[in-house]
C-alpha cells in the first residue's frame, strides 16, 4: 500500500511539473506573438515613413528642376551671361 501511495505522490509531482512546463510554454508563445505583432506594426510604420520621405524627395527634385529651368531661362534672357556690377 505504501508503494502505491509513493507512486501516486510521484505521479502528482510529475503532473505538476508538466503543467508548469505547459504554462511556461504558453507564456513564451504569448510573448513571441506579442513580439511578432510589434515587429509587424514597426514594419508598417517604417514603410509609411519611407513612402512619405520618397514623396518629399520627389517634390524636392521637382522644385530643384523647376528652379534650374527658371535660372536657365533668366540667364538666356541676359544673353547667357550676367553682369557682376
Amino acid at each position: 500500500m505504501k508503494t502505491l501511495e509513493k507512486e501516486i505522490v510521484g505521479f502528482k509531482a510529475m503532473e505538476e511539473l508538466a503543467l508548469a512546463h505547459v504554462q511556461k510554454a504558453e507564456d513564451s508563445n504569448d510573448n513571441l506573438r506579442k513580439e511578432v505583432e510589434a515587429e509587424r506594426s514597426s514594419g508598417a510604420a517604417l514603410a509609411a515613413q519611407v513612402s512619405l520621405l520618397t514623396k518629399r524627395l520627389e517634390e524636392a527634385k521637382t522644385v530643384g528642376l523647376t528652379v534650374a529651368e527658371m535660372y536657365r531661362a533668366a540667364l538666356a534672357g541676359f544673353g547667357g551671361a550676367t553682369s557682376l556690377c
